[in-house]
């Protein structure tokens, strides 16, 4: 047990707009898993972490292994073509959400979108050199733009996939 005193707290700056119960990773990409002979081992980078939904984490993993995001974007970083809702499904297969929680996912995902771009933007106009090499390199808010509209026509896709 801790018993000393402590001045601690969250980072919000990617943290679940709707807060929760369990400490979530936030930032959850392929740059923060650890492998060992092909499967994931562990789970590395914890700045951002902090109180949210199981359901929001999931959302960033997603984001990025699904992946959400525009054809463009995924070809530029070397996804293959593939049936990205079925794999949204598979996604919440294995974590074992029941259907309230995959509605959630939905909202979470809406939600994620949201933050990580609001956060970039924060981080570019900060003046963050690795945002903005990143913003440069990524097509800045057109590719947000791009995403956003990807998500909107494509998000009934999602939902029937998860039901």
């Amino acid at each position: 047990m801790f018993t000393g005193t402590h001045d601690l707290s969250w980072d919000d700056a990617l943290s679940d707009p709707a807060g929760g119960e369990i400490v979530c990773h936030n930032d959850l990409e392929l740059s923060n898993v650890v492998f060992r002979n092909g499967t994931a081992f562990a789970f590395i980078d914890f700045e951002f972490a902090a109180p949210g939904r199981r359901a929001y984490d999931l959302a960033h993993l997603a984001r990025f292994c699904v992946p959400l995001d525009h054809n463009i974007d995924r070809t530029r970083v070397g996804w293959q073509p593939t049936d990205h809702p079925r794999r949204l499904r598979l996604l919440a297969d294995a974590y074992g959400l029941d259907d309230t929680c995959r509605l959630d996912l939905l909202n979470a995902i809406d939600d994620a979108m949201e933050v990580i771009e609001a956060a970039t933007r924060r981080s570019v106009a900060a003046g963050d050199t690795n945002a903005t090499a990143l913003w440069n390199r990524t097509g800045g808010g057109e590719r947000f733009d791009r995403r956003r509209r990807w998500w909107n026509h494509h998000r009934h896709e999602f939902t029937a996939a998860l039901s």
